[in-house]
C-alpha cells in the first residue's frame, strides 16, 4: 500500500471519528447529568492519591510488610 494512500485512509477515519465523537443520543445526556452529580470524571492526580492510600492500608493492615 503506497504512504499516500495509508494517509488517505488516515484522514478518512480520523474525520469519521470526530463526526461519532460528537454524537449526543439521550441516553448520553442522562448518563454525563447522573456523572455529574456524583462529581464527574476523576483527575489524572487523584489516581495516584488512591492508589497511594490503598498501599497505606494494606501495610497498616500487615498485609504488606516492608513498605518499597
Amino acid at each position: 500500500m503506497a504512504k499516500e494512500t495509508r494517509t488517505d485512509i488516515q484522514l478518512a477515519a480520523s474525520a469519521m471519528g470526530k463526526v461519532g465523537g460528537k454524537s449526543r443520543s439521550k441516553a448520553k445526556q442522562r448518563a454525563s447529568r447522573e456523572n455529574g452529580k456524583k462529581g464527574g470524571r476523576p483527575r489524572k492526580g487523584d489516581i495516584a492519591g488512591a492508589v497511594f492510600l490503598a498501599v497505606c492500608a494494606l501495610y497498616f493492615a500487615g498485609h504488606i510488610i516492608a513498605a518499597i
